[in-house]
């Protein structure tokens, strides 16, 4: 349950959480993060939870010094131009205009790549993951320059993180969700998130034949909801839906959920009218095993 309360030019917003994850104020949020909310923000509005699950989410708009004195503060006041952090595919290997992201545990620390294919020049951003402070994402949005708007969430929980996998030699599609093992092959848990690459696509004439095509999904020869590819270069549902999706994400809004345990073999179908072959497979290992129950009516779970 939530609500709103508009004060003056800056509305607040937050929302009421069980009794064991209750929102913050607005101090308590400024104390958390270590920063205060700008006088001269404009369209402000944010969410946060307490206690079991620290989480806050928040955006506004002011004057750029107001804009930038405030993302100072986090990612080491980095921020990294033409990168979106929430509309990224986090790859292990760099790709043109990747940003190196570096992840900081205890004892050591490693690195992956992650590009924004559709973010703007005007559009500067950095994601951070620290021990005992959890993570950051930031969005300086400048395209007015007299009013920047930022986006920014805050999760204090850390979790094994898995690059974005590419696992079809020579295809442009990405799948968030699959981890690569030692021997070259892939598991899941549950949840996997389909997508196409739009540098690779557009790179290809081959490939830009692919834009507004209905594209099959099988699992185990098993024909999964239908999909197909917007003008945009995002692989969407053809049912409009968004199940299972990151919803702070323009990226990966065709997703799966797979509830039986062992090998499957995904297969991509493409029209027949498409020159080249017409379908491509690869194989994961689920880890988890459940079943499917009443409420997955969407022909999205298998």
């Amino acid at each position: 349950m939530g609500f709103s309360i508009c004060i003056g030019p800056i509305l607040f917003a937050w929302t009421i959480f069980e009794s064991f994850n209750d929102g913050w104020d607005l101090q308590a949020v400024e104390n958390h993060l270590h920063v205060t909310i700008p006088a001269d923000a404009q369209d402000f509005h944010y969410s946060s939870g307490s206690n079991r699950y620290v989480h806050v989410d928040l955006s506004f708009k002011a004057p750029p010094a107001s804009v930038l004195d405030f993302a100072k503060h986090f990612c080491d006041g980095v921020l990294h131009q033409g990168y979106d952090p929430f509309n990224a595919f986090d790859l292990a290997e760099p790709v043109p205009n990747s940003v190196e992201i570096q992840i900081i545990e205890a004892y050591y620390t490693y690195s992956y790549y992650s590009y924004s294919p559709r973010a703007l020049r005007t559009e500067s951003g950095n994601y951070c993951d620290l021990p005992q402070k959890g993570q950051f994402w930031l969005l300086v949005d400048e395209t007015d320059p007299a009013l920047y708007t930022l986006k920014f969430k805050h999760m204090l929980d850390r979790f094994a993180h898995d690059n974005d996998v590419k696992p079809i030699a020579n295809f442009p599609l990405i799948v968030r969700g699959l981890m690569s093992e030692q021997d070259g092959s892939y598991s899941a848990y549950m949840k996997l998130c389909f997508d196409l690459d739009p540098a690779a696509v557009h790179e290809s004439v081959k490939w830009n034949a692919l834009i507004g095509a209905d594209i099959g999904v099988a699992i185990d020869g098993r024909m999964m909801t239908g999909a197909y590819v917007t003008n945009e270069i995002r692989l969407s549902r053809t049912d409009g839906k968004t199940n299972f999706s990151d919803p702070n994400s323009d990226l990966f809004k065709y997703c799966l959920f797979v509830r039986q345990g062992g090998w499957h073999t995904v297969t991509i179908h493409l029209p027949s009218t498409f020159t080249g072959n017409h379908t491509y497979t690869w194989r994961f290992h689920e880890e988890y095993s459940d079943r499917c129950d009443e409420s997955y009516i969407d022909n999205d779970c298998y």
